[in-house]
């Protein structure tokens, strides 16, 4: 599958004017920026013009989707569940009428549903804690060590939202770039989207938390529909093919 990915993810760049280089991990080079190229790629200099983002988080970190913004590019819809990062990402957009955002998480129909968070005993931590929230426990429990101190692990209810509900309230009717970054949840994210009949130019996911079966199943499911995808760090890119979209 590995060396598929590397011959795909080859192919539609070098098709764009991109001749790019695959090590034997099957990773791009740490210093290249994959996603920037592959929307350059895809949307060329006047960039998406419908960004829709699951997994916002506070706007910032590790945000991909923050220098589109900065740049003019689209208008864009911003979905974030916790209480600390969405309220540094609705201030941070406050302003500008191009972007809206939406306190909720995704699932296939609006409602409401537990997530997993750490209890944060200190305030400051807030941020940097919401970013091991999951609607799996077993990631967040995985993760936990990684921010070097204990915490309990709670259920926190969140407002979910379907696909069209998140459109809509973005006053959006589509979506041609899909950014996804939900700690394990991705795959079912994307795969919501897909459901309901949406087929993105270019879905962008962290494939890190997935289990196997379900990442493989994702690119499988992609594969089938005309996306070609490329692979970087703990991150996947999907591309729609000329030919299907």
């Amino acid at each position: 599958m590995k060396q598929v990915l590397a011959r795909e993810a080859k192919a539609f760049l070098s098709r764009r004017g991109l001749r790019l280089t695959l090590d034997r991990d099957d990773d791009w080079e740490p210093t290249l920026d994959l996603f920037r190229l592959v929307v350059d790629a895809a949307f060329g200099p006047e960039g998406p013009a419908r960004i829709v983002q699951i997994g916002a988080n506070d706007g910032i970190t590790n945000d991909p989707i923050r220098p589109l913004l900065a740049g003019g590019h689209g208008r864009a819809v911003l979905v974030e569940p916790l209480p600390e990062p969405y309220a540094c990402l609705a201030e941070r957009w406050a302003a500008s009428e191009r972007v809206t955002t939406l306190h909720a998480a995704v699932a296939a129909r609006d409602g409401e549903q537990d997530f997993y968070v750490v209890e944060c005993p200190d305030p400051a931590d807030a941020l940097r804690f919401s970013r091991l929230a999951s609607f799996d426990r077993s990631v967040v429990e995985k993760n936990l060590p990684t921010i070097g101190r204990r915490g309990r692990i709670r259920r926190r209810p969140v407002r979910t939202v379907s696909p069209a509900t998140v459109l809509a309230e973005g006053g959006l009717d589509g979506a041609d770039l899909l950014q996804v970054d939900t700690e394990g949840f991705d795959a079912q994210v994307v795969g919501f989207f897909l459901d309901a009949g949406h087929r993105p130019r270019l879905i962008h996911f962290e494939h890190q938390h997935l289990s196997r079966a379900a990442d493989q199943a994702l690119r499988e499911r992609l594969a089938g529909l005309g996306y070609r995808l490329a692979r970087h760090g703990r991150d996947t890119a999907a591309l729609l093919d000329d030919a299907s979209g």
